[in-house]
């Protein structure tokens, strides 16, 4: 399996970057390149699912999230593409 790693560092504390990752903190921390189009995107929980186009032939990605975790020390999930 191939795997993609995305790391993003973020200057504000994980509690409020956790509670406030909706569309638009979303959208704000993608990566500019390709460019990208955000159809759907579901509060982070288990099973939740974000829809994508990207590139200039909008082709779909979608992946659902796993693995969420949350804690007072830590906020962190995994996705897995289902349509790449």
């Amino acid at each position: 399996m191939q795997r993609i790693v995305l790391r993003t560092p973020i200057r504000a504390p994980f509690k409020e970057v956790a509670d406030r990752f909706d569309e638009n903190l979303f959208e704000a921390l993608a990566p500019k390149f390709p460019k990208m189009r955000l159809d759907r995107h579901d509060p982070i929980a288990e099973g939740a699912e974000v829809h994508l186009r990207l590139g200039p032939m909008q082709q779909r990605w979608v992946s659902r999230l796993y693995n969420v975790k949350r804690s007072a020390e830590a906020f962190s999930f995994e996705d897995e593409g289902t349509t790449l």
